[in-house]
């Protein structure tokens, strides 16, 4: 077991000492990055010295070799760490770090920190569906309107990022807001190391290695004074539920001449206006699925119907089309009817795994003290497909599982999951005033109301 650990030991250092050196090599264009680098050339060093020690140790000294032993799996542990911390700062850095790696530093400009900012381009085939969308962010965002920040919700795969992208390669937008444009993709980091991000593409000097909420809400406050003498546009896009603290910090700055669109599956209704991007039109849906589905300038034997059925079935969901598009190209008709025939029987959940890790990331995050509200989600698929169910039914049945649940919690467990865009509030009137609910996204679950 020690000859075992000694040379793990020594193949990870060798192995990881080019890439130490690679990355000292560039670690002066980031000042944050050379203190960590520091310590684990430090830690490397004395795990080199610690080898040699043990090559020194007889082989039956065995007293010996559990002294060492235990030096060499701390050492171990060390190194991961240093690791874990190193791989953070330099997540937090642009992708100029990459090419300087790889040997493509010669052709990068110091001023590439912050490409992790810029907008990114435009698909080679424009979006269809998404022109009348994108004019209302154009009037909204463009426009003397009150509001600073707008949130853009839909559930995954319903094409938010796509259209923040095209909004920010809009014409008229570059126009307005010239090179003062941001584009910052929250998904899961954290509030400073978005700051950081933002900081560092606006080539602001000085920017420390920030580590806690308070420096960063400093320097986000520079970075919106500097910046917001100009007009303004920060995308920041696929924010998740738990940063509410980041628009948090963007509400307290509100400028005239800065507008922030937030792409998100949640509300965050307090923010601001929310733009709730619905799914496809026919037309539109039909015409992503056949750009997905067929060659360009090819025949195709599938008969229109077939197509149809299919298009019905995923819902007109953007990111479903595009799959199953994909996964039915240049398939034979017999494919094409399986394909019915398995979406006909059940959710499109289990014809793409990336259609199935969007759902399965909303529920994952009610699991975050929300037990509840999960289980009910869970339980509304016990109901039939496409059928409008009375709400009365759901609060009777919650009653029971859930002893002592009182119609309004059930009916809050209602809204918290339209606030998540697992289920859609619609007010019906007709005659008097009900509820109505459909569920999203990619579900085959139901429509349900509730008399007021």
């Amino acid at each position: 077991m020690f000859q075992t650990h000694l040379e793990n030991l020594n193949t990870t250092l060798e192995s990881l000492k080019p890439l130490i050196i690679q990355l000292a090599q560039s670690a002066n264009h980031f000042v944050t990055l050379e203190k960590s680098l520091e310590n684990f050339t430090t830690k490397m060093e004395e795990g080199k010295k610690l080898v040699d020690e043990c090559c020194e140790v007889g082989r039956f000294n065995l007293i010996k070799q559990s002294e060492y032993k235990d030096k060499i799996l701390a050492l171990d542990g060390s190194l991961r760490l240093l690791l874990r911390i190193l791989k953070v700062q330099f997540e937090g850095h642009s992708a100029m770090l990459l090419h300087q790696i790889y040997g493509n530093s010669a052709a990068q400009n110091k001023n590439q920190i912050g490409v992790r900012c810029a907008v990114p381009p435009l698909p080679l085939v424009r979006p269809v569906g998404l022109d009348t969308p994108l004019d209302d962010l154009k009037m909204t965002l463009l426009g003397d309107c009150p509001e600073s920040i707008l949130v853009l919700t839909a559930p995954g795969g319903c094409g938010k990022t796509t259209l923040a992208t095209m909004f920010c390669q809009d014409q008229e937008v570059k126009d307005k807001f010239k090179e003062n444009i941001f584009f910052a993709t929250v998904s899961n980091k954290v509030s400073y190391l978005i700051v950081q991000e933002l900081c560092e593409h606006a080539g602001l000097k000085g920017v420390p290695a920030l580590q806690n909420e308070e420096n960063s809400f400093k320097w986000l406050q520079k970075f919106m004074t500097e910046r917001g003498q100009n007009p303004l546009l920060l995308v920041l896009d696929d924010v998740q539920s738990g940063s509410e603290s980041l628009l948090d910090w963007f509400n307290k700055f509100k400028m005239s001449s800065c507008k922030v669109l937030v792409t998100s599956r949640y509300h965050f209704q307090k923010f601001g206006r929310t733009y709730a991007l619905e799914t496809l039109e026919d037309k539109y849906a039909m015409a992503l699925f056949r750009d997905s589905a067929f060659l360009p300038n090819t025949s195709s034997n599938i008969p229109d119907d077939l197509q149809e059925e299919i298009v019905r079935l995923c819902k007109r969901f953007p990111l479903s089309l595009k799959a199953i598009g994909d996964s039915l190209c240049n398939q034979p008709i017999q494919i094409w009817e399986r394909k019915v025939l398995e979406l006909s029987k059940g959710s499109i959940l289990g014809a793409d795994k990336k259609l199935l890790a969007y759902l399965k990331s909303c529920l994952d995050d009610l699991d975050k003290g929300m037990a509840t509200v999960k289980n009910c989600f869970i339980d509304l698929g016990l109901f039939p497909e496409d059928r409008i169910i009375p709400v009365t039914a759901l609060l009777d049945m919650w009653a029971e599982l859930y002893e002592g649940t009182e119609d309004f919690l059930s009916i809050a467990n209602l809204h918290e999951l339209n606030t998540r865009n697992l289920a859609r509030l619609v007010v019906v009137t007709r005659y008097a005033s009900f509820y109505a609910f459909s569920l999203v996204p990619y579900s085959t679950l139901p429509i349900f109301y509730i008399h007021d």
